[in-house]
Order: C-alpha cells, then sequence, then structure tokens
C-alpha cells in the first residue's frame, strides 16, 4: 500500500477501537457483576467479604492467562498478518463473554458453577492478551509522519468507550430490574449484549487489508520470524521489561477505579449502585475527548513530557479520588473521578502505546506489545483483590492510594527510560524499520 493509499484516519479508528471496546466492556461488565451478583450467585456460602474477594479472585487469576493468549496471538500477527490475529482474537472474546452469561448459578449446578465462571474468564483474558497489541500496530503502522501519538491514541478510545456503554447497559438493568430479575436474568443481558459488538467488528475488520509497514517491511521480503516471541525475547527481553513496568501503574489503577471502586463506593453512599454507576458513566465519557488529546499533545509537544505528566499527575490525584469515595456524596466523588481517573489517568494512553509500538523491530512488534502489557495486566488484575484485602485490614481506602501511587511511580521510571531511547523514533526522526536499539544495563 502505497503512502498516498493510507485508509482514512476515521476507517482505522474504527477497524482498531472496536476490539478494544468489547475488551473493556467486557472487563467492565465483569467487574460490575463481580461487585452486585456474583458473590450472590457463585460464592452464596461465604461471607459478603469473602464472597467479594472470591469473585474478583476470578478475575485477578484469569489474568494470568493474558501473556499465554499473547504469545498464541501475537505469534500469528508476526508471522501471519495482523488482520487474521485481530479476526480471531475479537471471535474468541465474544464467545467467551457471551458463555458466561449463559452460566448456571451456584444454586443449580453447585461448585461447577464457580469453576466454569473461571474456564470461561481464563479464555477472554486470553483473547484479550492478543487484542491490544494488534489493535494498536493497525493504527501506529498506518499513521503518517509527526502522527503516531494521535493514531495510536485511536484504539485507546475503545476502552473509555467500552466500559462507557458497558455502565449504560448496567444502568438501564439496575434501575428497571427488580431485585429478584436482576438476580435471575437482569445480569446475563449485559454479557449477551456483547454478541451484537462481535458481529459488528468481525465485519469491519475483514474489510481492512494489512498494514502497509509489516506489508512492506516483513512480508514483501519473506522475513517473517520463525518463532517470533523466541526472537523477541532473545533480542528485546529489556523492552518487553520496560513496557511492562511503564504499563504497570496505569493498568492497576484503571481495573481498580472501575471493579473494586464500584463496590466501595456503593457500600458509602448507602447502597444505591447506580450513584457510583453514574460516576463512572460521566468520567469514561469524558475520557473520549482527553484520549485522542493526549495524543494530539504528543505529536505536538513531545512524547516524554506528556507521559510524565499522565503518570505523576494520577500518583498525586489518585489519593484525593479515594477520598473522594469515602465520603459517598456524587459530586464530591465525581470530581475525583474526572480529574485522578478522566484527565490525568487518560491523557498518556495516546502516547504509551506510540512508546511501546516504537520500541521493538517490525517483525517482532506484535508479540513485543502484546507479551508486555499482559504481562503487566497480570499484576494489574490483582488490584482489586489486593485493594479489598487491605481496606479491610486498614480500615482506610487511603492504604490502596497508596498502592496504586507505588505502582504508578515504577510506571514513570520506566517510562523515563523508554522515551529517552525510542521518543525520536515515534517522532519520526530514527529509522522505524532499524532494529530497535538495546537498552543499556
Amino acid at each position: 500500500m502505497a503512502g498516498n493509499d493510507r485508509p482514512p484516519v476515521l476507517r482505522i479508528g474504527l477497524v482498531s477501537f472496536v476490539g478494544t471496546a468489547l475488551e473493556f466492556y467486557s472487563i467492565q461488565v465483569y467487574g460490575t457483576a463481580a461487585a452486585l451478583v456474583f458473590p450472590k450467585l457463585f460464592f452464596p456460602s461465604s461471607s459478603p467479604l469473602m464472597g467479594a474477594l472470591l469473585a474478583y479472585g476470578t478475575l485477578a487469576v484469569s489474568y494470568a492467562s493474558r501473556p499465554v493468549g499473547a504469545a498464541i496471538f501475537g505469534h500469528v500477527g508476526d508471522r501471519f498478518g495482523r488482520k487474521n490475529a485481530l479476526v480471531a482474537t475479537l471471535v474468541v472474546m465474544g464467545i467467551a463473554t457471551v458463555g458466561i452469561g449463559l452460566l448456571p448459578g451456584y444454586a443449580s449446578i453447585g461448585v461447577a458453577a464457580p469453576v466454569l465462571l473461571l474456564f470461561l474468564a481464563l479464555v477472554q483474558a486470553g483473547a484479550f492478551g492478543g487484542e491490544w497489541g494488534g489493535a494498536i500496530l493497525v493504527a501506529y503502522e498506518n499513521a503518517p509522519p509527526g502522527r503516531r501519538n494521535l493514531w495510536a491514541s485511536l484504539p485507546q478510545v475503545g476502552m473509555p468507550l467500552g466500559a462507557l456503554v458497558a455502565n449504560a447497559v448496567w444502568v438501564i438493568v439496575t434501575s428497571t430490574a427488580s431485585q429478584g430479575d436482576l438476580m435471575s436474568w437482569g445480569w446475563r443481558v449485559p454479557f449477551w449484549f456483547s454478541g451484537v459488538v462481535v458481529i459488528g467488528g468481525v465485519i469491519v475488520r475483514l474489510t481492512i487489508g494489512e498494514t502497509p509497514e509489516f506489508q512492506r517491511e516483513v512480508k514483501d521480503t519473506g522475513t517473517e520470524a520463525k518463532v517470533p516471541v523466541v526472537e523477541m525475547f532473545r533480542q528485546h527481553w529489556r523492552e518487553a521489561l520496560l513496557t511492562g513496568g511503564a504499563f504497570l501503574g496505569f493498568g492497576l489503577t484503571a481495573t481498580v477505579c472501575i471493579t473494586y471502586m464500584i463496590q466501595y463506593g456503593t457500600s458509602r453512599d448507602g447502597g444505591h449502585e447506580s450513584l457510583m454507576l453514574d460516576v463512572l458513566m460521566i468520567s469514561t465519557a469524558t475520557q473520549l475527548v482527553i484520549m485522542p488529546l493526549g495524543g494530539w499533545l504528543a505529536d505536538r509537544f513531545g512524547t516524554g513530557r506528556i507521559l510524565q505528566l499522565g503518570a505523576i499527575g494520577t500518583a498525586v490525584t489518585i489519593f484525593g479520588l479515594c477520598w473522594l469515595v469515602s465520603t459517598g456524596q456524587f459530586a464530591l466523588m465525581l470530581i475525583g473521578y474526572l480529574v485522578g481517573f478522566a484527565f490525568f489517568s487518560a491523557i498518556n494512553y495516546g502516547p504509551l502505546a506510540a512508546l511501546f509500538a516504537a520500541a521493538f523491530s517490525v517483525r517482532t512488534r506484535y508479540s513485543g506489545l502484546s507479551v508486555g502489557q499482559s504481562v503487566a495486566n497480570v499484576l494489574g488484575g490483582l488490584g482489586p483483590i489486593a485493594s479489598a484485602a487491605m481496606v479491610a485490614a486498614s480500615g482506610t481506602i487511603m492504604s490502596a492510594a497508596g498502592y496504586m501511587c507505588v505502582m504508578l511511580l515504577i510506571s514513570s521510571a520506566c517510562l523515563f527510560v523508554l522515551t529517552r531511547k525510542f521518543a525520536g523514533r515515534v517522532a519520526g526522526r530514527d529509522p522505524e524499520s532499524a532494529p530497535a536499539a538495546q537498552i543499556a544495563t
């Protein structure tokens, strides 16, 4: 594909963010169900706290399958093309998510219910492990010079969009269904709805061709890596570790904010689930604007500056967010989420993705992106259960805030190293096809 035949930005945006939208829709749906219904449906013999920990535990354990999915789909994406891998991840994701909505509860089949829940969560998370990297590459490898941060922010918009739609579906369900209906069939509706997204997403993704950079640098030259993930670890293991560390704080903070904080906020506002869901809906809607804004600002003022603004800003404001949520007051909770979650945590997601893509050579880029991010998500998936345990032990939400702050500072340090090495490549100052520079120890 010639440079002047590059697909328009809106088409690339649609193709790339449909998968991340489904991913975060599924995470938000699962996290909300874990807070509101799963403890009673799948772990009824446990105490409320233990039931919540077990429900979050299935989410945390499922994250362990992400690196496996990253290796599998990364192999497909680096050997057989980005398009083939992206269609496969979307189908697997959708089947697993709809399947969760079909599960009978503990009262019907006993211990088999939580076992099946965990199995489907593992399959779902495995597909998640291969989705993000491919979605980023469709945007990044199609981007014109000087616009890589902005274009890489397009699939990231799928994150708040998916969470927003999930929250909207949950608000409709919780506000219209009685408690009995919610526990019997209402909770299943958000899971079933994902099937609609899958059908539309597969149709859209089948219409695109291969990315021009992968076609030119790998397919046309016949230089596909034989085992991409092995080559990636042999040549770029430092970059993989740094990208994992750089993503850790942001992924963990987002997971805690859209899962555990629902339960905590609900317990503080007198049990009105819809109030906390409204807070999440408004703040995630704001992210739809902030994420591409961050990509545009990074192209204009520098990748490193915007990334550090997001990392340090989130690390500082997360304490205010947690304290405001602890008040149980809608207006105060909303302020906390708008500042800490909607702005500082979201402004860096576009340049973050572009920087990660720049850190790897084209022939192993899908594997590098996917493995680095999915390993971080394994640790990030422990965020809700760790936060719940910390708050229960300490009696204060500030323990969870401190935990997230430490993870964000680790990410800030990793980003500092990565930007020194690869920010020039994002800006187009270094040859894109050259092997990624090795980072000195």
